[in-house]
C-alpha cells in the first residue's frame, strides 16, 4: 500500500472532527441532565404555580393530580428525548462507553421482567399507571434509563459535582417550603385531598414521600467537605442538619427509621471519617431530641411515636400488617410475572365496609399500594421481578461498597440509597421520588467507572 501526501492529516481531522461531535452530544446530554435534575422535584401541575403568582384563579384548577401525573410526564418525555440522543451518539461514534456487564445483565433481567409482566396482564393501566400513582411501565423504564443515562453522563468529577449541587440546590426548596409549611406558612394552593392535612408534604404530595426524598439528600453535602474552607464546612454541615429537621417534622415514622438505618451503616462504611461522622451523629441525634420537643401546626412528634407502640387496630402498622397478610395470597395466582405494573389496587382483595371502618375509620378506603416495596414488587411484577429488583441491588451495593475502590463518593450515596430503601418496606415507590434514587445510583457506578479509566 502506498502512502499518498495528505491522507494522514485527512485522518487526523476525521477523528478531530468526530471527538468534537462526540463531546457536543455529550455536553448536550449533560447539561439536560442537569436541567432535569433540577427541576424534577419542583414540577407540578402549570396552573398551580400560575394560581400562586395570582395569574389564574384557584377554582380554575380542575386537576385531582397538583403532583404525580404532571411529573410522570416530565419523567417520561425527558428521557425519550435524551434516549433519542444517546442513540445518535452511538450511530455517530458506534460506542456506548465503558459498562459492568453484571450490572447491565441484572438491569437487562428487571427491564424484561417488567415487559413480560405488562404484556401478560389484561389490564391497559399497566402501561402508564394507576390514576394519581402513575408507576407503570413506562415510568419504570424511565427510571431504568435515568440511571443508565446519570451512569454514563455525569460520571466525571466536573459534572458528577455539578449534578449533586443541583440536586442539593432544588432540595433545598423542596426542605424550605416544607419547614415554612410546618410553622402554617403556605405558599401554593391546595388540592381538596390535602386540603386540611397537618403535616408538611412540600412539593412533593406526601408527608411519607417527602420523609422518604429528605432521606437521599442528607449525608450528600458531606462529600463536599474534602477541599472545604472551614466556613463551607459549616455551611455543608448546616444544610445537611436543616434536611434532618425538615424530615423529622414530616411525621413520617417510616422516614425516621430509614434515617437510624441510614446513620448506622454511615457509621459503620465511613470508618475512614471517623471524626466527621462523629460530629454529624452527635449533632443530629442533639437536633432530633430537640425537635421532639417542639409542637408545630398541632403535631406532636413524641406522642406520634409513642402512638407506633399502640396495637390498636387503627393504628399505622397494625393497618400495614393486615394490607400485608391480606396481599401474600395474590402473589400466588400470578407468581411468575405477577399482575402487571401498578396494578396492586386490582390484585389486592379490598376490605369490605365494616372492616376499612374499623382498620381506617373509613368505610370506602381503598388500598392501591401494599405499603412494602418487597411485596409491591412480588405482587405486581411476580417472583421473577422480584428476584431480577433484588439481584440489581445486590449487585448494586457490592459494587459501589467503600472500601472496594477509590471513589469517596460512595461513603455518602450508599447510605442514603440504604435509607432510602429501609423507608420503603413501610411505604412504597413514589414518581415524586423514585428518580432520584436511580440517578444517585446511576452517578455512583458512573463514578467508578470514571476512577478506572483515570487510575
Amino acid at each position: 500500500m502506498f502512502w499518498r501526501p495528505g491522507s494522514r492529516n485527512r485522518t487526523f481531522k476525521k477523528r478531530m472532527s468526530s471527538l468534537n461531535k462526540e463531546s457536543l452530544l455529550d455536553s448536550l446530554i449533560s447539561i439536560s441532565l442537569l436541567l432535569f435534575l433540577f427541576l424534577y422535584p419542583l414540577v407540578l401541575h402549570p396552573l398551580v404555580y400560575a394560581s400562586a403568582l395570582g395569574l389564574v384563579s384557584r377554582d380554575s384548577i380542575k386537576t385531582l393530580d397538583f403532583f404525580y401525573e404532571p411529573r410522570a410526564w416530565f419523567l417520561f418525555w425527558s428521557c425519550s428525548i435524551l434516549l433519542i440522543i444517546w442513540s445518535l451518539r452511538f450511530f455517530k461514534m458506534g460506542t456506548w462507553g465503558h459498562r459492568d456487564r453484571g450490572m447491565d445483565l441484572f438491569l437487562l433481567f428487571l427491564i424484561l421482567t417488567a415487559l413480560a409482566s405488562t404484556l401478560f396482564s389484561l389490564e391497559p393501566l399497566t402501561i402508564f399507571g394507576a390514576e394519581r400513582r402513575r408507576e407503570g411501565f413506562l415510568t419504570l423504564l424511565s427510571y431504568f434509563s435515568l440511571f443508565l443515562l446519570t451512569q454514563d453522563f455525569l460520571s466525571e468529577g466536573k459534572w458528577r459535582r455539578l449534578a449533586l449541587s443541583v440536586i442539593l440546590t432544588s432540595g433545598f426548596l423542596v426542605a424550605l417550603y416544607s419547614i415554612l409549611q410546618a410553622a402554617s406558612i403556605e405558599i401554593l394552593p391546595r388540592d381538596f385531598i390535602r386540603a386540611d392535612w397537618v403535616g408538611s408534604f412540600s412539593t412533593i404530595g406526601n408527608p411519607i414521600f417527602l420523609g422518604s426524598y429528605l432521606l437521599l439528600l442528607i449525608p450528600l453535602p458531606l462529600y463536599f467537605f474534602q477541599d472545604s474552607s472551614r466556613w463551607k464546612k459549616m455551611l455543608l454541615l448546616s444544610l445537611s442538619l436543616f434536611f434532618t429537621a425538615a424530615l423529622v417534622l414530616t411525621g413520617s415514622r417510616g422516614a425516621w427509621i430509614g434515617l437510624a438505618a441510614m446513620l448506622l451503616f454511615f457509621l459503620f462504611t465511613g470508618k475512614k471519617q471517623k471524626l466527621l461522622l462523629a460530629a454529624f451523629s452527635v449533632l443530629m441525634i442533639l437536633l432530633v431530641c430537640l425537635l421532639f420537643t417542639v409542637n408545630l401546626r398541632g403535631i406532636n412528634l413524641w406522642e406520634r411515636l409513642k402512638a407506633s407502640f399502640n396495637f390498636d387496630p387503627q393504628n399505622t402498622f397494625m393497618n400495614r400488617l393486615y394490607i400485608w397478610s391480606r396481599a401474600l395470597p395474590s402473589i400466588l395466582r400470578y407468581p411468575v410475572f405477577g399482575w402487571g405494573p401498578d396494578s396492586f389496587g386490582i390484585a389486592f382483595p379490598q376490605f369490605s365496609y365494616q372492616e376499612s371502618l374499623m382498620l381506617f375509620n373509613n368505610g370506602y378506603a381503598y388500598v392501591d399500594k401494599a405499603h412494602n416495596d418487597l411485596i409491591q414488587v412480588a405482587v405486581t411484577l411476580g417472583i421473577a421481578g422480584l428476584l431480577a429488583y433484588l439481584a440489581f441491588l445486590v449487585r448494586l451495593f457490592s459494587l459501589i461498597y467503600p472500601g472496594r475502590h477509590s471513589d469517596s463518593l460512595s461513603i455518602y450515596t450508599l447510605p442514603a440509597l440504604f435509607g432510602y430503601l429501609v423507608s420503603l418496606e413501610l411505604s412504597f415507590s413514589v414518581v415524586s421520588v423514585a428518580p432520584l434514587f436511580w440517578a444517585l445510583a446511576g452517578i455512583s457506578v458512573g463514578g467508578l467507572k470514571y476512577h478506572a479509566q483515570t487510575a
